[in-house]
């Protein structure tokens, strides 16, 4: 039996978590505390494997730091994955986004790359319900591997940097929708 998409009642949330897209043009726009806490708040009722909530969230707004990181990643990855063909802009890292959120989790833990998910999740749908784009950036973890974000942020020496994440209000609302197949659903 296949999932027809296009008879699903919706509402609210489910709207949001079908309209949610990565987005990486922002606008030159500060996303509002009340916002951003509103954001965090909503990661942090995500599950976690038994509830141990053992994940760090580093919340970075100053835009001079965020491009320092971004500057940092370019160069490593320039160094260490030259295979990368990073985009010729001011910054293919962040996309200037004026909010960097970084999940850190606990070196070796099995889970952490489940909880630091589900965490994003709520973070990236919360967002966009507050009409805030975000994206994960997963080249940016290559930060685990510089001096620099230890000497930048406090973080203890047994835990890693797992979720790069960005967020920002969107120049422009019109993303593509990606075509989702419609031949991975079975009911058994």
């Amino acid at each position: 039996m296949k999932v027809n998409l296009n008879k699903i009642t919706m509402n609210e949330t489910i709207k949001t978590l079908l309209s949610r897209r990565s987005h990486r043009d922002y606008q030159d726009k500060s996303i509002e505390q009340e916002k951003i806490e509103q954001i965090i708040t909503a990661g942090k009722a995500a599950p976690s494997s038994r509830n141990q909530q053992k994940y760090l969230i580093k919340v970075i707004t100053n835009v001079d730091l965020i491009q320092e990181l971004a500057q940092e990643s370019k160069r490593l990855l320039n160094e260490k994955r030259p295979e990368i063909s990073l985009r010729e802009m001011a910054d293919p890292i962040f996309y200037q986004a004026p909010l960097l959120i970084l999940i850190f989790v606990e070196k070796g833990d099995k889970w952490a790359g489940i909880n630091a998910g589900l965490l994003a999740s709520n973070m990236f749908n919360a967002a966009w319900s507050l009409g805030i784009g975000s994206c994960y950036i997963g080249l940016a973890n290559i930060l685990n591997q510089s001096n620099l974000l230890k000497s930048k942020i406090d973080y203890p020496d047994d835990y890693e940097l797992m979720t790069p994440l960005i967020f920002g209000y969107p120049k422009s609302d019109q993303v593509p929708v990606p075509v989702r197949k419609s031949d991975n659903v079975e009911y058994v």
